[in-house]
């Protein structure tokens, strides 16, 4: 009896080392997909991430260029008014504002012009 019970505790070790084995063999490969599958899913998201920035940047450099040239617009057109202006012996506050659509740009005699 003692001899089947060594046995049958012999039969349960192994049953539950293979058992073991055969558990890691099973989840090794799946493992190895869900790892493979999260670093190919960060490197899409990575891909789109820099695709996005390149798309952005034109869109803001171009969109950077045309507020400076509205502004380049908005002071010539201050300083030919002042010129204009100071040709006719003063400045009128109230004629130097200007409205050209969108925004409105005020320009007021207390500040200092060249002359």
């Amino acid at each position: 009896m003692q001899l089947e019970t060594k046995n049958s505790k012999k039969h349960h070790v192994r049953f539950f080392w293979r058992l073991i084995i055969a558990a890691a063999l099973f989840n090794l490969p799946v493992a190895g997909v869900v790892g493979w599958t999260l670093q190919t899913s960060r490197q899409n998201y990575q891909d789109r991430a820099e695709t996005s920035s390149q798309n952005i940047a034109p869109l803001l450099e171009q969109n950077i260029s045309d507020s400076i040239e509205k502004i380049e617009l908005n002071l010539h057109a201050a300083d030919e008014e002042i010129a204009r202006q100071m040709a006719s012996g003063g400045i009128d506050d109230t004629a130097l504002l200007f409205h050209d659509g969108q925004t409105n740009c005020a320009v007021s005699s207390e500040l200092p012009v060249e002359g």
